[in-house]
Parts: C-alpha cells; structure tokens; sequence
C-alpha cells in the first residue's frame, strides 16, 4: 500500500462505503458521492438500496467532478515536494512575525507535524541548517526561552533522522539494483541461453515440417516419418515451456529493474534537494552541524566535488567497523542465486514489507535454482516448480542435507520445520517440527517466527500458550512479515494472549494490508 494513501484527509473526501480516500468519486441516485468501486460492487451484489438511506435506488452513477478535483488538489498539497514546501513557507510565516513565545511553540509545533508528514511521502523539506537559521532569528527577536530551545532542538533531530533514512534506503536500493543485475546476468546469460532455447525449438520446427512433408510425398516410408513427426512434436512441446520461464523470467528481471531504478531515482532526486539546502553540510547527530553527504559518485555527479567532501567519505571510510567490512565483502561475494531465493521468498510470504505475490515469488525462485542455488533447487522439487513433478520426499531430504552442509541454514530448518508440521516427505512429528522452528526463528527468520505462533497458538509440539503465540507473531510482524501483522490483528481484536485494544487491532490490521496477505 502507498503510504500516501495512509495520510488523514478530510472525511467529505472518504467513500462512505470504503472509509478510505475516493480516487473516482461518483455521484449516485441517492444524492450521496461514492468512491465507482465500491457503489458498483454494492449494485452488482444484487443490492438495490442505498448505503446511507436504505431506500430505493437505481444503477445511475455521475462522475463527480468537482469532489475528483479537490481530491487531486488535496493529494498534490499534501504529498507532493512542493505541496509540502508551498505548506512550509505558509507555516514559516507565523513563526518569523511571533510575538510571543506561545505563538513561537505553536508555530513549531505545526512545523513539526508538516516534517512528520512529508516523511510518509519519503520528502524532507526541512535541513537541519534551516533549523540553525530558525533559532537565530528567534534569539534575535528575544523570544528563545528554553521550552523554544528544546522544541528546535527535537525538530533538528526529525530532520536529522529523515535525512539519514534518505540516505541509507538510497544506498539499499542501489545495493539491491546491484544484486538484481548480477542475478540478472548469471540467469539470463546475456541472452545467450534465451538464444538457445528459441533455436531448439526452431529446429524442432523444421523436423516438424519436413517429417510432414515426407508423410504427404512418401506413402512407402508413412510408418518411420510418422515416427520423426512425433518425436518432433514431443520435443516442440518439451522446449516451449522452458522458453515460457524464460520470457517470464526476463519479465520480472526487467521489471525489478525499472521498479529500483525508480525508486533510486526519486531518493537521488530528493538527496540532491536537501544537499542543496544545506548549503555547507548537515549537523551531526553528535554534534551541532554535520558535515555534506558524501553523494558524489553514487548520485551521479562529476569528480570535481569540493575537498571537504571528498575528506568527509575518507573519513566516513575509515570510520567502518571490522564487522561492516566483513558484512560488506560477503554481500559482494554472495551467490547471485541466493539473492534471488531471499527476494522471491519475500514475495512468496509477504515477508520484509513486501507486497505477497506468489507468481513473482515462484517466477523469481525458478530463476534463482537455474543459476543452481540449493534451497531454490530443494523448494521446486517440494512445489513442483522449474518444470519439476512436485515430490515432496525429494524436497525434505534437500532440506534435511542442506541444513546439516551448512551446520544450520535457517531458510532450511524453516522447511524442515514446516515438513514436519504438516507430515510432507516425511511422518508428521509436531515436537521436530517445533524444534526446527525455534532453530530458524532464532536466527531471525520472520516466516519461522509466525509458525510459532501457530505452534503456540494450536498447541502444536508444545502446550497451548496465547501469550508466548502472540510474542513470536510480534517478532515476526516487527521483520515485516504481513502474516503475522494479520494475526496481531486478530490478537487485538478478541483478547487472545494480549489485552483487548480495538485502536491497535485497526493499526495492526491497516499495516497487514500492506502485504496483502489474504485475498
């Protein structure tokens, strides 16, 4: 879900239907504005009353214009950079002519509130040099008492942190962008395997048309050329489904692509905005002023950066830990596959914030086990998947030599954990499966963690504890897993291993939505 969508507007502007923010608001018999999708779904459901009056109405729907339009004006106002820096000069306003320090706090306070909502929309529109310019004007005009100091002191602190999330989702997309493209080559091969497999079947083909041919022109030799004509087709039939994972495949690589490629773009944009607030350098969150961000090269900007900069990413460098190195040098060095495993598994489960989509998952781990990653190759014969016949059995003793290979592969003792659960490949034995559980869990794999909860919650391998059930759906929730946000949900709404709250049952339910778990 786009965390714009998550940004309170006004209630006149909310479909009565779907509470939620109308994008094509439609005017029905009845005199009251819908959102189209939710008045057309109510009417195709055979419903004939209306919503709001229970009388009788028709299938009549007028666009509303006029609400659509003050719906974008709203929507470009408040989520957008300069709605969010229009908004900002309004708010500054006040607090230059304050005077009085309680026209001084309020105008923070306000400001304060636009800094936290421009950071759903991933803006910052305020720089902490901003911040320093603010209290010396307010020292200039007498009106900087020491709950003023404090108030710009915390506002510093958002804008400080806002940039720094910035710039580390920034370096993690470009990461990722790296991944994909390794990934991408070691699958794909440069086109090379995609080559191959379109001259396949092209040559069947060809042994198609000529064995068919031959059946026409020679009635002597019928018996041995129908023979080749159904060879040629069994393998014509083999290879299309080969070359049909490999559109697929390239599909989703390309699309992977251009999504981080866009979403790099828009963090790069938004850095060089506040990069050029800043003027001379960001404060640092261990003292008064930081130094610029070090965007150089990784932002696409010539080598001719000012020498405190370049001082700055020295220092920066010399500053990482042995264990960031060590951190930095395996993820380097990992298998282009794995890579591809973790994110498809993500999609799968709905795990790490990501929206669940089970064809982009399988398409992804398909693509992982072709560049010949173990767990990839031991989920598709478990599935069925990668042009395997499903076997169970096959899959669990994958997992069972990968787990001990690796003396501990926690995507492999999650599988072990979920075999014996469920009694696939092997006798269902609640207790091991509880126990490859914990070993995962512990290892912080968020899909484990909400089988725990299951455990708990079921009674599964251990004795019935609402309590413990729903401490492992927290864990696993706060890993972004959507699931387990579904179940915390739950938790919240009857009561079960937590005390009835009906405000954090909606606030676990609208984060749950984002990975859209169930359909």
């Amino acid at each position: 879900m786009d965390n714009n969508l998550l940004l309170q507007c006004p209630q006149h502007m909310q479909g009565p239907i779907s509470y939620q923010r109308m994008v094509d608001p439609v005017v029905a018999s009845d005199g009251f504005t819908y959102e189209r999708e939710a008045i057309e779904k109510w009417i195709n459901e055979g419903k004939t009353t209306s919503p709001m009056t229970q009388e009788e109405m028709d299938t009549t729907l007028i666009p509303n214009q006029v609400m659509k339009t003050q719906i974008q004006e709203w929507v470009e106002e408040n989520t957008s950079l300069s709605g969010l820096q229009k908004q900002l000069k309004q708010l500054q306003g006040p607090l230059f002519t304050a005077s009085s320090s309680k026209e001084v706090l309020k105008a923070i306070g306000l400001i304060s509130e636009l800094v936290i909502r421009s950071k759903l929309s991933e803006f910052c529109v305020l720089s902490p040099t901003d911040i320093q310019k603010m209290r010396q004007f307010i020292e200039f005009s007498g009106n900087l008492s020491p709950a003023i100091f404090n108030a710009l002191n915390t506002l510093e602190q958002q804008c400080i942190a806002n940039v720094f999330e910035l710039q580390e989702k920034h370096s993690k997309v470009l990461k990722e962008l790296m991944n994909l493209q390794k990934a991408k080559e070691a699958v794909l091969g440069g086109g090379g395997r995609g080559n191959k497999l379109k001259k396949n079947v092209a040559a069947a083909e060809k042994q198609k048309v000529a064995a068919e041919k031959t059946v026409e022109k020679v009635e002597s030799a019928l018996a041995k050329a129908k023979g080749v004509l159904d060879k040629a087709i069994e393998v014509c039939d083999e290879m299309k489904e080969p070359l049909e994972r490999f559109y697929k495949q390239t599909s989703m690589f390309n699309d992977e692509e251009r999504e981080m490629k866009k979403e790099e773009e828009k963090i790069k944009q938004n850095l060089l905005y506040v990069d050029k607030l800043q003027g001379e350098g960001l404060p640092s969150s261990g003292g008064s002023s930081l130094s610029a961000t070090a965007v150089g090269s990784k932002h696409g900007r010539s080598s001719s950066s000012s020498s405190s900069s370049s001082q700055k990413s020295k220092r920066q460098k010399n500053e990482l830990t042995e264990a960031e190195e060590e951190e930095e040098e395996e993820e380097q060095e990992k298998h282009p596959g794995q890579w591809l495993f973790e994110e498809g598994t993500a999609h799968s489960f709905g795990t790490v914030l990501k929206k669940t989509n089970m064809e982009r998952g399988q398409i992804m781990i398909e693509a992982s086990a072709s560049s010949g990653w173990p767990m990839a190759k031991a989920n598709c014969h478990y599935w069925g998947w990668n042009g395997l016949k499903q076997d169970f059995k096959k899959g669990f003793e994958m997992f069972l030599k990968i787990e001990k290979e690796t003396n501990g592969d926690h995507w492999a003792q999650c599988m072990l954990g979920i075999c014996y659960q469920h009694g696939k490949g092997t006798v269902r034995n609640y207790k091991k499966g509880l126990e490859f559980c914990i070993k995962s869990a512990e290892q912080g794999n968020s899909v484990a963690m909400a089988n725990l909860g299951v455990c708990y919650e079921k009674g599964n391998g251990c004795d019935v504890n609402f309590t413990t059930s729903f401490e492992w759906y927290e864990k696993s929730a706060k890993l972004g897993n959507g699931i387990s946000m579904y179940k915390i949900s739950r938790c919240y709404e009857i009561g079960q291993g937590v005390t009835i709250n009906v405000f954090k049952a909606q606030e676990w339910l609208a984060k749950a939505q984002t990975s859209n778990p169930f359909p």
